[in-house]
Parts: C-alpha cells; sequence; structure tokens
C-alpha cells in the first residue's frame, strides 16, 4: 500500500495548518468552488474529494479519469 501525505498551509499567512495521508501519491491537484480539496487518486484513475480541514475523505467525485495526460 502506497501512502502520501498533503500538508495544508494558510495561503495568506503561510502558518501550517495540518496534514493528512492519502492512499496514494498525488501530482497536482485544486480546490474546487466548494472548498474542498480534490486529487488524482493514483492507479484507479478517480479524483478523490478531501476535506481540507479535517483531512477526511467525503467522496470520490469522478470516477476513470485519466490524472496523467498522455505524450505523441
Amino acid at each position: 500500500l502506497n501512502t502520501a501525505r498533503v500538508f495544508h498551509y494558510d495561503g495568506s499567512t503561510g502558518t501550517f495548518k495540518n496534514s493528512f495521508g492519502t492512499q496514494y501519491a498525488s501530482f497536482g491537484g485544486t480546490f474546487g468552488p466548494d472548498g474542498m480539496l480534490y486529487l488524482p487518486s493514483g492507479p484507479n484513475d478517480n479524483v478523490l474529494r478531501y476535506d481540507p480541514e479535517t483531512g477526511a475523505l467525503l467522496s470520490v467525485a469522478a470516477q476513470g479519469v485519466d490524472s496523467m495526460p498522455q505524450t505523441p
């Protein structure tokens, strides 16, 4: 089982807020308009939705999304 950590910092002050583990190392990610953190989940090509304050995995936001662009 691969694990990775997400580190959460305050964007205004740079103050460390918390960190939490994810099942797979993620490359990229974004905050949605709902304030939640969306991360690609590695080998299964899903996008997972996390609460950035608690680190709780809330849902699978999308299934079968290719998180790594293909190069020609």
